[in-house]
């Protein structure tokens, strides 16, 4: 059965979404999340990676990557990667290729028809390159659709819009804003006037205010590192994914902490949302201006503009919807999936292009299927009316705010994460695994400042899979405990991956302080905790030598700095699944990670369950995808696996 393809190429994130028998639906085309970074990595042999895979490798080669050069789009000099010159349009066309090749893979068929997305303010040159790009890609004749066009369609599959009707959208992305004013004819949307926006704004500019302010907070710390050293590559790209991770809190929360772990200063530096609107309040006054230029082209009123609609996973920031209602006092329309909606619509464009039906006619009876990856805020904003007008009001669904994060939950996940980044991308040896005791499906129930344990008995050779499924309520910290001898030799096989970097005994463990930990003898080597309550914790933990373990939860309000009760049920799955990787003798452990981490990807992000994991025994098992066949090319030492 045939379906058409909508991209959205973004400056810092892409999303596709297809549409076949009146249903658009977003594609996940990533493994951690539907959408993929804008990003191309360029191999020695000159092979080029693209999102995720490309995002890892960037890491540890920063000068063989490309990122955001969407915006460099008309601009006549290179950008070097690997040492060779590349145009943003070649690098453009090499992401479109991979994204329908990805596509085409998961559905089975290439695409009948693609319509590709551009900020509404693109002239005619830039129309050229894009035009350009998209032969250097081989997709065909694609539709082009400009992106408030496309977020325009998708509000229209999801609510009714009267012909006539005035629409603003109001466009903040990743690395561009746009800001449209169109009117709804019987056929789909046309635009009023010329769009307007600012080409470099948009949530980079953001995450690189919050990186300044950590810079300021921890004094000159930051300079005098050693930008050749690895450890500190890994750690300063870690701290700006902190950074990140803070701004997109704000969003829910009035305050967040993040963690700085570099080898010279161990801290955390605290940020509020009032301090953060304030550092990015001066640059969203310039999204007004142009918000405010597209309504004086179209010739437009306040007054007539029947909703602004916010689109853009930037445009989730509180203050946005409170700047925008304040300035127009118009109704602000939240969409419940802003970094989706783009995609979508475009896929409704390209359909409506092939099946000769317009595109009112489509959205009016379309379908939208897109996954709700992060909680959309509720609000009302408060804004000076004008006279006759109707009331603002907040359209998007309600969410609960995210749960603060205690200092010392904050400390116990940067830890592991800091430790998996030091590892880099890179797997030990085996035998015959798989067995052992202790696995299975437990019920149990732990309560506030008490701990859950569960004794598990790992044969060399082997991975541990556990998830921990919490009743609502509770917010579990799954964690790994064993006495000193195996402490060490987790340290010596693993000192580079989270496993050893982790491992300390049990009278040195401070983060516990507070936890009766007297059911646990030895010392913790690793920890897990996503910090979202009511919400599955999914772990993988090696055995390269038989291994008495003890799988350990506890609740994270058992910490100090939390007041609440943190008492629940919870489901424990326990399986050990039969694992051969590479030795561990020059790496410690860090390619071993990596090949563990791209076998049980599916497991650990939870679109795989427990019991269909399966073994990995033979070089063959590691090498049957691209993203095995990407780790194995750099690293010789999955040679001595078994054929």
């Amino acid at each position: 059965m045939g379906y058409v393809l909508g991209i959205d190429l973004g400056t810092t994130y892409t999303a596709v979404a297809t549409y076949r028998d009146g249903r658009a639906q977003i594609v996940s085309i990533g493994t951690r999340a539907a959408a993929i970074p804008s990003v191309v990595f360029l191999r020695e042999d000159h092979a080029v990676l693209t999102g995720e895979v490309a995002d890892r490798r960037a890491l540890s080669e920063p000068a063989r990557v490309a990122r955001e050069f969407k915006r460099r789009v008309g601009d006549t000099t290179p950008i070097m990667v690997g040492g060779s010159p590349y145009s943003a349009e070649q690098l453009s066309a090499e992401l479109l290729k991979a994204v329908v090749e990805r596509v085409t893979e998961l559905e089975g068929q290439r695409p009948d028809h693609v319509a590709v997305c551009h900020p509404a303010n693109w002239g005619p040159y830039k129309r050229e390159l894009l035009d350009q790009a998209v032969a250097l890609a081989d997709i065909g004749d694609p539709t082009l659709v400009t992106e408030p066009e496309a977020a325009a369609i998708h509000y229209a599959s999801t609510e009714h819009v009267e012909p006539g009707q005035i629409v603003a959208v109001y466009d903040l992305g990743g690395g561009t804003f746009d800001a449209a004013v169109l009117r709804k004819t019987a056929t789909g949307f046309e635009t009023l006037g010329e769009p307007q926006g600012v080409e470099r704004l948009g949530g980079i500019d953001f995450d690189a205010a919050v990186f300044a302010h950590v810079r300021e907070a921890v004094g000159g710390v930051l300079d005098d590192l050693d930008e050749s050293d690895p450890t500190v590559i890994a750690g300063a790209a870690r701290l700006r994914e902190e950074c990140i991770e803070a701004k997109e809190a704000l969003s829910s929360d009035t305050e967040t902490s993040i963690p700085v772990l570099l080898p010279n200063v161990m801290t955390e530096v605290r940020l509020t949302r009032g301090e953060f609107e304030s550092m990015i309040r001066p640059t969203l006054q310039n999204t007004i201006v142009a918000l405010q230029r597209a309504l004086r082209s179209a010739s437009v009123q306040p007054g007539d503009i029947s909703r602004v609609l916010l689109v853009g996973g930037s445009s989730r920031i509180p203050l946005v919807a409170e700047l925008v209602g304040a300035e127009l006092g118009r109704p602000v329309a939240i969409d419940a999936h802003p970094k989706h909606a783009i995609a979508l619509g475009a896929a409704i464009a390209a359909a409506a292009a092939v099946g000769g039906t317009s595109t009112a006619e489509l959205a009016a009876a379309a379908s939208v299927d897109a996954p709700l990856e992060e909680p959309v805020v509720s609000r009302t904003v408060t804004t000076r009316q004008p006279a006759g007008t109707e009331a603002p009001v907040a359209v998007p669904p309600p969410a609960p705010p995210a749960r603060r994060r205690s200092p010392r939950v904050l400390v116990i996940a940067a830890v592991a994460v800091v430790a998996v980044l030091l590892a880099g991308f890179l797997l030990t040896r085996g035998g015959d695994g798989g067995g052992g005791s202790g696995t299975g499906t437990i019920t149990a129930h732990v309560d506030p400042g008490g701990t859950f344990v569960h004794h598990v008995e790992v044969p060399k050779d082997s991975v541990l899979l556990v998830k921990a499924i919490p009743e609502v309520g509770l917010d579990p910290i799954v964690s790994l405990a064993a006495d000193l001898t195996t402490i060490e030799q987790y340290r010596n096989n693993f000192g580079n991956t989270v496993y050893g970097f982790g491992a300390q005994p049990l009278d040195t463990n401070l983060l516990f302080s507070e936890v009766d930990l007297t059911g646990v003898s030895g010392g913790f080597f690793f920890f897990v905790n996503n910090a979202t309550g009511s919400t599955a914790e999914q772990a993988a933990i090696p055995a390269t030598f038989d291994a008495s373990l003890d799988i350990v939860v506890t609740p994270s309000q058992g910490f100090s700095g939390d007041s609440h009760d943190g008492s629940g049920d919870f489901t424990l799955e326990i399986a050990i699944k039969k694992f051969v990787g590479p030795s561990t003798s020059e790496d410690r452990g860090v390619f071993y990670d990596a090949l563990l981490r791209t076998a049980y990807a599916g497991f650990l992000d939870g679109s795989q369950g427990i019991i269909s994991a399966r073994d990995f025994t033979k070089q063959s098992d590691f090498t049957d995808n691209s993203d095995f066949s990407l780790l194995s090319d750099s690293f010789s030492s999955l040679d001595s696996l078994p054929k």
